[in-house]
């Protein structure tokens, strides 16, 4: 929860106004806990659960590289002597805006802390950044990485394999 604080992911609706926001086109999603033992250390993940409508939603094209493309342009960039850098970024859809309206029941634990300062609870969470699981997260993460690699730090995006990228500058 304190990553998602930190990110700020959600913002405490009450309940009355997110109510309304939904009854005029905005959307709740059931969310829960994706827990995983990766080498040796306990890991949760928040994750949306946004399943498929009756609308078709076909622009859900996310680029991303495999292992085959990395290891050609390794081959590559070793035969022409460049550098090549890989990114993988922590909390990667944390970064990203959330466009629509989208409404979550907070988590147990975020309602009992809640209850514990005296606070309200009668709440639902406004999405402000993307959460995994949702059905454009990872599209919006990689737009928003354009935005930054293209935009603010003035990197060449490759049309035909566009999760990868060029910096003449800086021979990357």
């Amino acid at each position: 929860i304190s990553m998602l604080e930190m990110f700020g992911v959600f913002e405490n609706t009450p309940m009355h106004e997110a109510k309304r926001f939904i009854a005029l086109g905005g959307k709740k999603v059931s969310t829960k806990w994706v827990k995983e033992l990766r080498s040796g250390e306990k890991r949760a993940r928040f994750v949306g659960r946004e399943f498929k409508s009756k609308e078709m939603i076909d622009d859900l094209f996310s680029p991303a590289s495999g292992a085959s493309t990395d290891r050609y342009i390794g081959y590559f960039a070793a035969k022409q002597k460049t550098r090549v850098m890989l990114i993988d970024a922590r909390n990667a859809y944390f970064h990203a805006d959330e466009e629509e309206i989208i409404f979550r029941n907070p988590p147990p634990e975020y309602l009992q802390m809640l209850r514990e300062q005296g606070k309200d609870t009668n709440i639902l969470w406004r999405l402000k950044k993307q959460l995994y699981g949702r059905r454009r997260a990872g599209q919006k993460f990689n737009e928003y990485a354009k935005d930054v690699l293209v935009n603010k730090m003035n990197f060449l995006q490759c049309e035909v394999v566009p999760s990868l990228y060029k910096h003449e500058d800086m021979g990357l």
